[in-house]
């Protein structure tokens, strides 16, 4: 591991934004496949945006069966990534639109939404380290 992914890591997991799953993800990069981890981002992030732009209309619809499906889907695929932040913060909706509080959905899609940017810069940081 390079000391500029060493150092990155380190920041990442101290902030709370990655965490050993995602260590856990690089070490299954293989040299023959370079691209592995890259298609893996990428295809998180593109399928993350996909999915915000439901659960957005979900929440403003006040569908708090299809929010909470579908913020449980996306814990499920942050906690596989490695980002926990991002997942507790869709755990949270999950749990409010399970519970019927599709009053209080706004505010914390608000909070999926920062939470899912700071990764995005976070990962993007990754992929410009090119490793």
């Amino acid at each position: 591991m390079t000391e500029g992914l060493e150092e990155f890591l380190t920041r990442a997991i101290t902030a709370g934004i990655l965490n050993d799953q995602f260590r856990e993800l690089l070490s299954l990069q293989d040299p023959s496949d370079p691209g592995f981890v890259r298609g893996i981002i990428d295809l998180f992030l593109n399928d993350s945006r996909k999915k915000l732009m439901s659960l957005q209309e979900a929440v403003m619809s006040h569908d708090g069966e299809a929010a909470a499906a579908l913020a449980h889907q996306m814990k499920g695929s942050s906690a596989s990534l490695g980002a926990p932040a991002l997942a507790a913060r869709f755990s949270a909706l999950d749990r409010l639109a399970r519970d019927g509080h599709t009053n209080d959905m706004g505010l914390c899609l608000a909070e999926v939404y920062d939470s899912f940017h700071v990764l995005q810069q976070c990962l993007r940081e990754y992929l410009a380290l090119g490793v």
